[in-house]
C-alpha cells in the first residue's frame, strides 16, 4: 500500500481509538492515551525478542505492533470490540493498519475472551509467554474472573502486563462506578491498589514492578492509571498470616479456579522470561519476599510516570 492510497483510503480519514503512524508523516486520528505510558514503561522491561506475545483489548493495534517490531516470534491481538463506527468498525482499522504497515501480526476478534482459549490452540499456540491486558479490567463485570480468564493465557515462567483504572488507597475494596463517577462509559469497577495486588497472588502472579499516573480525586479517592507487571508462577503468593489464601492448599477453591483456569495447561518446561526491573525501590510485606505494590507505589515517586505524549503513538521509529 502507497502512502497516497493510505492517505486518500476512507478509512484512514476516518475516526480511530489510538495514533498510529502507518507511512512517513501519515498519523491516524486517534487520541493519546495515558495508559500507555505506563503499560509501555513496563513493557520495556521485557525482552520479548523470540517470544510467543498476546495483546489482550488491542483496539486498532498500537501494542500489537510495538511487540511485532521487538521481535516478538508469534505476535497475536486480541479484541471482541469490532462494533461499527461510521460504518467502520475497530477490526476494519486494525486490518487496514496492518496491511499499511506490513505486518504480521495475527488476530483473534468477534469472541468472548473465554473463547481465546480455544482459538489461540487453533492456530498452535495454547499459552503464551508475554500477554498485555491494558485498560480491559475495569470494563468488565466480573473482573476476578476475568483476570483468572487472562491468568490461564499466561504459562508458568511468562510474564503478564495488567493495566487499568484503580484508585491509590490502601483498603482492601472495589469501588463501583454508580452514575459514572469514575468513568463515564462501559466500565463498572475500580479495584483499589491493594485489591489489586492480592486478585494477582491469589491467582498464581508474583508481582515484580509497577508504574502509575495520576489522574483526578473523586470522592475522596485518588484515581490513577496502574501498570503492575507479574509473574506467572506455580502457587499462589499469600503471607504468612493469611490463613484464607492457604486454604488453596486444601483444594477449597478448586471448584472456581476450574470456572475460569486450569493450572495444569499453564505448566511449562520452557525457562522463565527474563524482566529488569524499572527502578527505584521495592517494599515487601513483612517477613517475606512478596511486593507490596502499594507501599511500592506511594514511597517512590520514580515509579510515578509523567506524560509523555509520544509513548502514547506508534511512530515508525519504535522499537
Amino acid at each position: 500500500m502507497t502512502p497516497t492510497e493510505i492517505a486518500e483510503h476512507p478509512i484512514f480519514r476516518g475516526k480511530w481509538y489510538h495514533k498510529l503512524e502507518l507511512a512517513p508523516g501519515l498519523v491516524t486520528s486517534g487520541a493519546g492515551f495515558d495508559n500507555l505510558v505506563v503499560t509501555r514503561k513496563l513493557l520495556d522491561g521485557v525482552n520479548v525478542a523470540g517470544q510467543n506475545c498476546l495483546d489482550i483489548g488491542a483496539m486498532d493495534g498500537l501494542t500489537s505492533y510495538l511487540l511485532e517490531r521487538r521481535g516478538a516470534a508469534r505476535p497475536v491481538a486480541y479484541d471482541r470490540n469490532c462494533r461499527p463506527s461510521n460504518l467502520i468498525s475497530n477490526g476494519d482499522r486494525f486490518r487496514f493498519a496492518r496491511e499499511a504497515l506490513g505486518s504480521k501480526v495475527e488476530y483473534l476478534w468477534d469472541m468472548p475472551l473465554k473463547d481465546v482459549w480455544s482459538a489461540s490452540a487453533a492456530i498452535g499456540l495454547r499459552t503464551y509467554d508475554v500477554v498485555v491486558f491494558a485498560g480491559v479490567l475495569y470494563h468488565m463485570f466480573d473482573p476476578l474472573s476475568g483476570l483468572a480468564v487472562v491468568r490461564n493465557l499466561v504459562r508458568n515462567g511468562g510474564i503478564l502486563i495488567v493495566e487499568t483504572g484503580a484508585t491509590l488507597d490502601a483498603s482492601a475494596s472495589m469501588h463501583a462506578n454508580v452514575a459514572g463517577r469514575f468513568y463515564p462509559a462501559d466500565d463498572y469497577w475500580l479495584p483499589s491498589v491493594r485489591t489489586l495486588e492480592y486478585w494477582m497472588r491469589f491467582l498464581h502472579l508474583e508481582p515484580l514492578d509497577g508504574a502509575f499516573l495520576h489522574h483526578r480525586v473523586v470522592d475522596g479517592l485518588p484515581v490513577i492509571r496502574v501498570a503492575v507487571a507479574c509473574r506467572a508462577v506455580e502457587s499462589f503468593r499469600a503471607t504468612p498470616e493469611d490463613t484464607w489464601m492457604h486454604r488453596q492448599d486444601e483444594g477449597l477453591f478448586n471448584a472456581d479456579f476450574q470456572e475460569c483456569l486450569n493450572w495444569e495447561e499453564v505448566k511449562s518446561d520452557r525457562p522463565p522470561v527474563p524482566y529488569t526491573h524499572s527502578g527505584g525501590h521495592i517494599a515487601y510485606h513483612p517477613g517475606t519476599n512478596v511486593m507490596d505494590l502499594f507501599t511500592t507505589l506511594t514511597s517512590n515517586p520514580a515509579l510515578q510516570a509523567a506524560a509523555h505524549p509520544e509513548l502514547s503513538q506508534l511512530m515508525l521509529a519504535d522499537r
